[in-house]
């Protein structure tokens, strides 16, 4: 869209000084622009869950059906009108087995205990452990098949007792093997012979998966290696045109603990989210460009890759996964699949008692979920990021239902300790779309500042173990704003994010 034209059907949105170092006039196109991202899916709020750990989350500490965890689950995909898709897999789980005879263990590695172990003694699932399966019954399954000790036969044996279970209704995809870059002796080609070796053998053994079913890739967040999805296509990946999807890994950090300075650069830092997912531009371009009909997922994402609670998940990680979300949508992935294990750290609950806590939990990043579900809606849009040229803790996002501008997303990460006077200050908007007549703000909020865990808010809710993960109204913090002449002024301070729903 020519200058002229933004000038013509922008919105004017001033940021002041209050928020930022300098008064900041940015546009927000009145029709959706060429350069949105595509219609959000509606299961783009998706899970992972290291193999040792989704048993823990299908069931409690009792054995039986864990009804805390699917009741988080259910509660964004009604949001949203989607179905839960979640993978199943991880390192741990790829270079793990089946063992028929382990009868009385469902998994020898006890999540409650020790977070996933790479090393030996491998892990071990027994035929007990896929009843994990029978217990999220609204929800879809990507099923990782072990790779990485290249043992074929078990990995057979590891699908048939799965898909035994789980049904190919329930059935999203099959993902072969796991941070293939990790393997022995990787390169890419030896990755994608593998690859089509285990897929022709499952469906020699399945025919029922003679479909485009197939996940590949799934690249672990290691910048030293390299898995492009175009090499991979060209070297024969989807030589049988079985691929639905490919995945990559991502996590915000690697540090193992943070510094409230490491907090704000490492994590509540959109220009640090932008720059490290610019390396997957490339796979996104061309997947969408040239590999039509195949999705791109971020298949295992968090915050960071650490166990510690040292300044993690709190206000300001639960801030930062609004953003990536967002980002995610403009920039043209498919699909996030937040990565879980019991043990604390970046996941967004608890499933049950542990080592860590005597009870489920509700973990601050969680709050992120309903937020980014409701921008999401059941009118799915398509998503723009608004530019802030030199703004590292601020972004915005516009919604566009059928073309038209809906909903307005503000993220302020600037951390904030809870102590004295709140700062921060207005989005103010001008020129609104005609026929606009009001609108209703929702925040993600906390009066305790970024270090909270126990006071988060969205929309005035909470949600807790004690709940049994269904929310419940603390606050009145919503509001609903006239719009007059086609202006609105917004309040957002320092962290803390809104969401702004148009009404028409």
């Amino acid at each position: 869209m020519a200058p002229s034209m933004c000038s013509l059907l922008g919105l004017a949105v001033l940021l002041t000084s209050s928020l930022v170092s300098a008064d900041k006039t940015i546009k927000i196109p009145a029709t959706v622009p060429k350069t949105a991202g595509p219609v959000v899916d509606r299961s783009f709020l998706s899970y992972s869950f290291d193999v040792a750990t989704f048993y823990n989350n299908s069931f409690d500490a009792a054995g039986k059906p864990n009804k805390f965890v699917a009741n988080l689950i259910q509660g964004i995909a009604d949001r949203t009108g989607g179905t839960p898709i979640i993978r199943v897999g991880g390192t741990a789980g790829d270079r793990g087995s089946y063992s028929a005879t382990q009868v009385k263990l469902a998994v020898n590695q006890d999540a409650t205990k020790q977070g996933p172990s790479f090393q030996a003694p491998f892990l071990v699932v027994g035929p007990r452990y896929f009843d994990a399966f029978k217990n999220f019954k609204n929800a879809k399954f990507i099923l990782q098949v072990p790779s990485a000790n290249d043992n074929l036969s078990n990995g057979i044996a590891w699908a048939r007792k799965a898909l035994t279970t789980i049904g190919y209704n329930r059935l999203d995809a099959v993902q072969i093997g796991n941070d293939p870059d990790s393997w022995k002796g990787f390169t890419v080609q030896k990755y994608v012979d593998r690859h089509r070796k285990f897929e022709k053998a499952l469906v020699k053994d399945f025919p029922k998966l003679n479909q485009k079913i197939f996940q590949g890739i799934d690249k672990a967040w290691n910048t030293k290696t390299f898995l492009p999805s175009k090499e991979a296509f060209a070297k024969g990946l989807n030589g049988d045109k079985r691929i639905k999807q490919v995945g990559y890994h991502y996590y915000q950090s690697t540090l193992p603990t943070l510094t409230q300075s490491q907090l704000q650069s490492q994590i509540a830092n959109h220009t640090r989210t932008v720059v490290q997912m610019a390396r997957y531009r490339p796979n996104i371009n061309y997947i969408h460009q040239s590999q039509p009909g195949v999705k791109i997922l971020m298949s295992e994402v968090g915050a960071f890759q650490s166990t510690s609670v040292q300044n993690f998940n709190n206000l300001a990680t639960a801030l930062w996964h609004v953003d990536y979300f967002l980002h995610c949508m403009a920039i043209g992935v498919d699909r996030i699949h937040m990565q879980q294990i019991v043990a604390p750290g970046f996941n967004l609950w608890t499933p049950t008692a542990s080592k860590w806590g005597s009870q489920a939990r509700v973990q601050p990043n969680y709050y992120s979920q309903p937020f980014v579900a409701d921008f999401i809606s059941r009118t799915p849009p398509r998503v723009v990021e608004i530019p802030m040229p030199g703004q590292h803790v601020l972004s915005a996002y516009a919604g566009y239902q059928n073309g038209k501008l809906a909903k307005i997303a503000f993220v302020n990460m600037n951390l904030w300790d809870g102590k004295g006077k709140r700062p921060g200050g207005f989005f103010v908007m001008n020129g609104l779309p005609k026929g606009v007549k009001s609108a209703k703000i929702h925040y993600l909020t906390s009066k305790n500042g970024y270090m909270a865990r126990d006071s988060l808010t969205y929309k005035g809710m909470k949600w807790t173990g004690g709940s049994g993960g269904s929310s419940f109204k603390v606050v009145n913090d919503s509001k609903t704003v006239k719009v007059v002449g086609g202006k609105l002024k917004v309040p957002v301070w320092r962290t803390q994010a809104a969401l702004v729903e148009l009404v028409y």
